[in-house]
């Protein structure tokens, strides 16, 4: 007999020697099985070899009817669960229970009727009625004559590598938060829409969401609460939608529904109103009780775009509309969003402004503040305006909530606290009477943590005394971050000063 090898017995781990391993076991196996004393010491170490390999071996009787197992090693036994004496004289068929439907067989059932190799990926059920993922190979074994006498069948567990290839497709293709559609999963779920509704002549849109001062919730609460506030969100937009749709969150405190079918625009609209109203109900964080708000925008197709990106895209477009237009709003795209000075304003703004505050754009107007009693000008409040060297003045109501959103309104406050200290102090070092001047300071400022400590610095530097200068700040401001705000105001009390309640930079 032919010497045996280690690697024709041992475990396929490389699916392309998979099958080639398995026939090789097979020949081996008939060569093993023929009579002869000189032979039974290599019958006795192959046979031992079989029992120790970890892959699972199955030897059926093709002679018989429905072809009953005559063998299985002990990597059979650890695979499925069950015992020797518990498998032989039965039909594999016994492994897959509910599972024979499975497409993965199509292989395995032509390899038995056309007694040939074949190879699959299959699922089997263990004796404790868990499902296992496999890789089966089934290869022939002939008798001298060429007559098939048995089939041998070598399980490979692959269960584990197939579950982890599955999850890591999952958290590919799903926000890891709130477990819906991401960004990616998103835009084919758009395109899938988009064909649906060409092949069956129909409409379907795609709306996007904007939590309503989620940033200010999360910066209050932190971020653990700030994500459970999110999948509170996303349940409830998963809830009130049809399961043909598709709920997905690309990022940050932005959702994005994808209705499959719709009548005409205004059902998108009337969707979304209805899920701003599930938004709507109040939600628990922490010790205290908030009421989500969402923004929305509307794309609908065919008619707002081509494509699933541009679809996207739109509504993001009508989105930032509605905001702009007043929070809680809902807006359908219309051509006009795109323009090329509108896309502009919203993408190159931001930019313009880092170079303004470094460039010397910004000016600030001191609006007198007059005594009812005296009618004499008893201080100046400092309001920040914006001279664009093209598009002219720029109101605050245009640049302020960019710099709020960009993160610059905490550089842009300290440049005006520090410009109107220097301007009180000149007027005053002239001779004249300025009284207080007033400066608007924004929730960033108060919840960076460093306000008292830049209030300190700029009246050093511009040696005004502290009861000079006065801190306006608006009351929702105080709301949302009120531990944060108390110890500060407290603390620029204590040093002289004052504070007064006012809305940011208008």
């Amino acid at each position: 007999m032919k010497a045996l090898r280690p690697a024709d017995v041992g475990p396929a781990h490389a699916a392309d020697d998979f099958l080639p391993r398995a026939m090789r076991f097979a020949r081996r196996a008939r060569s093993a099985a023929k009579a002869g004393s000189p032979d039974d010491a290599a019958l006795r170490l192959y046979q031992c070899a079989l029992e120790h390999i970890p892959s699972g071996v199955m030897i059926t009787d093709a002679r018989a009817a429905d072809h009953p197992i005559a063998y299985v090693n002990r990597g059979f036994e650890s695979l499925t669960g069950y015992a020797r004496e518990e498998a032989l004289g039965r039909n594999g068929r016994f492994l897959l229970g509910g599972l024979l439907g499975q497409s993965g067989l199509d292989p395995i059932r032509r390899a038995l009727r056309e007694a040939t190799g074949g190879r699959a990926v299959i699922r089997v059920i263990c004796k404790d009625g868990g499902v296992r993922w496999t890789r089966l190979a089934v290869a022939p074994v002939r008798d001298e004559a060429g007559i098939l006498t048995h089939f041998v069948s070598i399980f490979e567990d692959i269960d584990e590598r197939v579950r982890m290839q599955g999850e890591l497709a999952r958290r590919a293709n799903h926000d890891s938060v709130t477990g819906l559609a991401n960004g990616r999963l998103l835009l084919d779920r758009i395109a899938q829409a988009m064909a649906g509704a060409n092949r069956a002549s129909r409409k379907m849109a795609v709306l996007s969401m904007d939590l309503d001062r989620y940033k200010r919730i999360n910066d209050r609460y932190g971020h653990a609460r700030g994500d459970a506030l999110l999948q509170v969100a996303a349940k409830r937009l998963a809830g009130a939608v049809r399961g043909v749709d598709t709920v997905a969150r690309p990022g940050g405190d932005e959702f994005v529904v994808v209705l499959s079918e719709i009548g005409d625009s205004d059902d998108a609209q009337e969707m979304a109103r209805r899920l701003q109203a599930a938004l709507g109900e109040p939600t628990g964080v922490g010790e205290s009780c908030v009421t989500l708000t969402a923004t929305a925008g509307v794309a609908v197709y065919p008619g707002d775009g081509d494509s699933a990106e541009a679809l996207l895209t739109h509504a993001g477009f009508a989105m930032d509309q509605a905001k702009r237009a007043g929070r809680g709003g809902c807006l359908r795209y219309h051509e006009a969003m795109s323009r090329p000075d509108a896309l502009a304003k919203g993408l190159d703004l931001e930019q313009e402004l880092r170079r303004a505050i470094a460039g010397g754009e910004l000016v600030l107007h001191y609006q007198p503040q007059v005594s009812l009693r005296s009618h004499r000008v008893i201080g100046f409040e400092a309001l920040v305006r914006w001279m664009h060297p093209t598009k002219g003045l720029i109101p605050p109501g245009d640049f302020i909530p960019l710099a709020e959103e960009s993160g610059l309104i905490v550089q842009l406050g300290e440049w005006a606290m520090e410009r109107a200290c220097r301007q009180a102090a000149a007027w005053a070092g002239a001779g004249l009477e300025p009284g207080v001047m007033a400066v608007n300071v924004s929730a960033a400022q108060i919840r960076s943590g460093t306000l008292v400590a830049t209030v300190r610095r700029i009246l050093e530097r511009t040696a005004l005394p502290p009861g000079s200068l006065e801190i306006e700040v608006t009351e929702s401001m105080l709301i949302e971050n009120i531990e944060i705000a108390a110890a500060a105001l407290d603390e620029l009390r204590a040093i002289g000063v004052k504070i007064a309640m006012d809305d940011f930079g208008t």
